[in-house]
């Protein structure tokens, strides 16, 4: 386990490395610069020492919520080619599976193999990355992935090891609120309004704002609100576009609500099965997708945004007052976040303290 968690840690690492290094923002007109460098990255673990002395294959069942992501859409090849052909993936859309949680107990069960998805897609099966969904506490991929390296290296991600091995964790362009009708600029404008809402965190917010929360998967969503079944999505603006969303939505609110993240899990029996070779090929793949997923997160959000700008979406900001507001109407959840966390055996003030103290050095 220490060996599994300092490989990890070491590509975590390094991919803040770059992440920081490249610029841009998570958050619109509204992201900071760090305030400084981050310490240089060290070198990487050691790959296995290759094992060729079977020429065996596998064919890898692979769960994903949208597999026509273009993201997404390189990783078999990234594995076949890391492997020399003898791992290959066959992708199950999520929708044709089950719910999120469903998958994921298939992949712990064996029944799949590989499970991706982000992990507000099954509350309660990630306590501790919860902390990312917070909302208000981080405002781009930058700073999930300083938040994500720092609780790795404090050891509070061995929920990524139950029954699974990771092998990808990256961070995703933030999560912004989408709307068709009118513009919220007010906790009191959330009252009535229709929306789809994934993260645990956010569905208390937006209800206790006096909002209703439709569960729909992402890809129904542009449907339900060309019907008005729902007034609002709350997404990144890479996957708003993705989703030709900017078609029935009319604007977006320019203030990041809370990061996004990016799993990648195997089940744990079939990975420990495999020989050294093929795990240093898979790794190979892995942290290529992983790379991509996270030094992209920012060129996808500026892409997105530009996407649904040119299709008439308005990207609007919010007054210093209406911030105020929603961090002080929220504060009472990340109490609750706290608890919940020390109800499950961890130290929620000090996973809490790591989080806040990480994004710290980029304001």
């Amino acid at each position: 386990m220490k060996k599994m968690r300092l490989i990890l840690t070491v590509i975590l690492v390094l991919i803040l490395a770059v992440a920081a290094g490249c610029g841009g923002s998570g958050g619109g007109n509204e992201a900071s610069a760090p305030n400084e460098d981050p310490a240089p990255a060290p070198s990487p673990a050691p790959a296995p020492s290759p094992d060729t002395s079977s020429d065996e294959t596998w064919e890898l069942k692979l769960v994903v919520n949208q597999p026509d992501i273009p993201v997404i859409e390189k990783y078999p090849d990234y594995i076949s080619d890391a492997t020399g052909g003898r791992v290959s993936i066959e992708f199950y859309p999520l929708g044709d599976v089950g719910t999120p949680v469903d998958a994921l107990d298939m992949v712990r069960n064996g029944i799949m193999d590989i499970y991706i998805n982000s992990p507000p897609q099954t509350p309660g099966e990630f306590p501790v990355l919860d902390v990312l969904q917070l909302p208000f506490l981080i405002q781009d991929s930058k700073e999930t992935t300083a938040v994500s390296v720092a609780l790795h290296e404090a050891g509070y991600l061995d929920e990524l090891y139950n029954q699974t091995y990771p092998l990808i964790t990256a961070a995703v362009d933030s999560q912004m609120l989408g709307l068709k009708v009118k513009k919220i600029e007010s906790v009191v404008d959330f009252g009535g309004q229709k929306l789809r809402v994934v993260s645990g965190i956010s569905i208390m917010m937006v209800e206790s704002f006096g909002s209703t929360v439709v569960a729909m998967p992402l890809g129904e969503v542009y449907n339900a609100l060309d019907r008005g079944t729902v007034d609002g999505v709350m997404t990144s603006p890479h996957m708003m576009a993705a989703n030709s969303l900017y078609e029935p939505l009319s604007f977006v609110m320019d203030y990041p609500i809370h990061g996004g993240g990016f799993l990648g899990l195997i089940n744990a029996d079939l990975w420990n099965s495999f020989p050294d070779d093929i795990k240093a090929g898979m790794a190979e793949a892995s942290a290529r997708m992983q790379d991509e997923v996270t030094v992209g997160a920012d060129e996808r959000f500026a892409n997105g945004v530009a996407t649904c700008m040119e299709n008439g979406v308005e990207f609007y900001q919010i007054s210093d007052a209406f911030k105020a507001e929603l961090i002080d109407k929220t504060a009472p959840l990340k109490e609750e976040l706290i608890n919940t966390m020390d109800s499950q055996g961890f130290d929620g003030a000090a996973i809490m303290k790591i989080a806040e103290d990480s994004v710290a050095k980029f304001r």
